[in-house]
């Protein structure tokens, strides 16, 4: 949706103007977490992690901008698009998925490494599969913008 009005406008309505644009792409912003984080079929933390995503108002409109932020997590710097988009067959260190299976599912010793000699083999044949996990939150935010933007200028 896009509508554009150009008009001079008093110091003071276009300040609270500029705030209201700014909560919008926070509270934007938050209700994509949000719904990030109840449609991830699990949480280790790693996902999460590796991402910075930010939310400006620029003259046409919302930016968003989600990317791979190596500062904030020890795994490459594409990790999130290898759970976005998925892989090709690869080999992965049994260490970083026994680590894996310790942090999802509270196993230790044996059974970690089990469960991770078995995921290891299941990338080596398949790959990765995809989880359209931003391609999701975004189509959500699109079709739920007007009632977020909405809420903010109702209720600020």
């Amino acid at each position: 949706m896009e509508v554009r009005v150009e008009m001079e406008l008093d110091e003071e309505i276009a300040r609270d103007l500029e705030i209201k644009i700014m909560k919008s792409a926070e509270a934007l912003r938050r209700e994509g977490l949000v719904y990030l984080l109840e449609h991830l079929p699990y949480v280790t933390g790693d996902f999460l992690r590796s991402i910075a995503w930010e939310m400006e108002p620029t003259e046409w409109g919302v930016h968003t901008e989600i990317y791979s932020d190596p500062n904030k997590i020890k795994k490459p710097f594409y990790y999130p698009a290898i759970v976005e988009h998925g892989s090709r067959p690869h080999f992965v260190p049994l260490k970083e998925l026994r680590s894996w299976a310790e942090l999802k599912y509270g196993l230790k010793g044996k059974q970690a490494y089990n469960l991770a000699k078995r995921v290891q083999r299941g990338i080596l044949k398949r790959g990765n599969i995809p989880y359209k996990h931003f391609k999701n939150t975004i189509d959500y935010l699109a079709q739920n913008c007007e009632r977020i933007i909405r809420d903010v200028f109702e209720n600020s």
